[in-house]
């Protein structure tokens, strides 16, 4: 089944100021993520009800919402050092 995907403004900001490489490693995981998560990929965060992380190369990780039915939320791009603070705002449906 094929997953509507949004971006918050926050990642597509964060997605524009990428280097060439790390923008096709984030490109590949959104393409994949289309055809939904990957157990083998993806990982439920623990202590938060809809957010997942999905490894974009070595050092960055894409923060998702997944939403009840098909759609994937974005909502943040980031190297792994800084991706995981503060994420109890992110995690809601809206």
């Amino acid at each position: 089944m094929k997953h509507q995907i949004r971006h918050s403004e926050a990642s597509k900001a964060e997605r524009r100021r990428l280097s060439p490489k790390t923008r096709s490693d984030v490109n590949a995981v959104v393409r994949r993520l289309r055809n939904g998560t990957d157990h083998h990929y993806d990982q439920k965060l623990e202590g938060y009800r809809y957010l997942w992380r999905a490894r974009a190369g070595r050092r960055w990780r894409v923060i998702f919402a997944l939403r009840p039915g098909s759609e994937i939320v974005i909502r943040r791009i980031a190297r792994r050092e800084v991706a995981y603070d503060h994420l109890a705002d992110l995690d809601r449906l809206g």
